[in-house]
């Protein structure tokens, strides 16, 4: 279902799942895009509209990213999304968001499960999650680092 925020979504993102599997007797892990529809008003199958907001965190429940030494400060911000018509969550946690269009660029990971936003009498309006980046390009940033 679409919501009153659906005006400002101005990223386009693919959804990537963690798929399990066996390799050679080991365990595999990878992404996949997703096959189905995630969003109910693009219908685009694995994409959905979205907001991407780094700079606002919501007070009290989420937190920055700690600081890391020889790594750069991941970028760490808030996702709004719609919900599926029949109410469901169309995310769950580790999904990755690899940025199709829109102002913000990079491949951002949900670490945390995401939930809806709910009016005074319980109705779920939209559904937010705190994103981080995973894909950081760290040339020429450190001395002596390279990316492979």
């Amino acid at each position: 279902m679409a919501s009153i925020l659906r005006g400002s979504y101005s990223s386009i993102v693919e959804v990537y799942r963690n798929t399990k599997g066996m390799l050679n007797g080991a365990p595999s892990y990878s992404f996949q895009p997703l096959t189905t529809i995630i969003d109910s008003t693009y219908l685009v199958p694995g994409q959905m509209a979205c907001r991407l907001d780094l700079g606002w965190l919501k007070p009290g429940a989420q937190a920055p990213e700690p600081v890391e030494a020889g790594m750069p400060m991941p970028r760490v911000g808030t996702l709004f999304f719609d919900l599926l018509d029949d109410g469901t969550m169309p995310l769950l946690a580790n999904d990755h968001l690899k940025v199709l269009s829109g102002p913000i660029t990079g491949i951002f990971q949900l670490r945390i499960i995401p939930e809806p936003a709910q009016d005074i009498i319980g109705i779920a309006l939209h559904a937010e999650v705190q994103v981080v980046e995973v894909s950081i390009a760290t040339l020429g940033v450190f001395p002596g680092v390279e990316v492979i």
